[in-house]
This record gives C-alpha cells, sequence and structure tokens, in this order.
C-alpha cells in the first residue's frame, strides 16, 4: 500500500473497521530491534557525533539576540571548509 494511501483520513463504516485499520496501522508501525534500518547519510560533525543527515533538517532556537545565526554560520562555515571554525 503506499504511503499516501495510508495517510488519508477516511471515516470507517464500522467500529469493526476501524479497529482493523488501527490494528494495522500499529502493526505496521512497530519497530523492532532485530530489524536493520538504513541510516542516512551524515552531512555535518562534531567530534565523533553526527548532528546533520542528509534529507533531514534542523532548528536553532533560543531568546532574541542568542546569537543563533552566528552558530548555524559557523555549522554551515565548518562543513564547507571540512574543518574548524576559529576566532581570529
Amino acid at each position: 500500500m503506499k504511503m499516501e494511501e495510508n495517510n488519508k483520513h477516511v471515516q470507517p463504516n464500522s467500529k469493526e473497521e476501524g479497529v482493523q485499520r488501527l490494528n494495522r496501522i500499529l502493526s505496521e508501525s512497530l519497530i523492532k530491534a532485530t530489524d536493520t534500518y538504513k541510516t542516512p547519510p551524515q552531512i555535518i560533525w562534531v567530534d565523533n557525533s553526527s548532528i546533520a543527515t542528509l534529507g533531514n533538517f534542523s532548528a536553532s532556537t533560543g531568546k532574541a539576540k542568542a546569537k543563533k545565526t552566528f552558530n548555524v554560520s559557523a555549522l554551515v562555515a565548518a562543513s564547507l571548509a571540512n574543518g574548524k571554525v576559529r576566532a581570529v
């Protein structure tokens, strides 16, 4: 079944249909420790920790004037330079 079909908001015709649909969704959503999953390509690291992966998005939040733009700019600069951004 295609993802678009799973996401349709369809009112079940009966309570039994609703229960069957819910059980199907729950069984398809089950994550098992024995299954293997592909990890997305990592694109930004800090030391040995990945902080950004291809296909995902991140948000930098904080108070006004908290240097959020500087933080994002430093991350982008470091990733483009393939190294560290140092103060001059």
